[in-house]
């Protein structure tokens, strides 16, 4: 769950905050509930907006800007959001096969029930590209 970030509570000029924007960074919760982000000009300090995003003091934290305005995640839920991400890959992926190897069967099929040679991969791709029903955008808006 990302939770907005107030804007420095610590003078910055817009070039240091622009150096800011241009990465994430990795830091703790402080015990006052901040997050202190070390900065050439010493450390910027930001405060939670709302009360009910405050994270226990100590937890490690990724702060980047987004949007219009500084967001943070805990480490943890940024891993577990990595974790799923990769497992949704993966079953699409393997998804995609499935129906690959289903289209190759159907085609198969109808290419032996029509007297035809069988279809390979390239022609089974090339047929489902060029589908008759599959018109090809010949007119612009230009």
């Amino acid at each position: 769950m990302n939770r907005v970030l107030s804007l420095p509570i610590t003078h910055i000029t817009p070039e240091q905050l622009e150096l800011l924007q241009a990465q994430q960074h990795s830091t703790l919760v402080e015990p006052n509930g901040t997050i202190k982000l070390p900065h050439r000009n010493g450390l910027l300090e930001l405060k939670f907006l709302q009360p009910g995003d405050y994270v226990s003091p100590g937890t490690p934290v990724c702060v980047w800007w987004k949007g219009g305005g500084f967001v943070c995640a805990t480490q943890a839920e940024l891993e577990n959001e990595a974790q799923e991400a990769k497992s949704v890959a993966e079953r699409v992926a393997q998804t995609r096969a499935m129906l690959a190897a289903a289209r190759m069967e159907r085609n198969t099929r109808r290419a032996a029930a029509n007297g035809a040679p069988p279809v390979t991969a390239q022609h089974a791709h090339v047929n489902a590209t060029n589908a008759p029903w599959v018109q090809p955008e010949t007119t612009s808006m230009y």
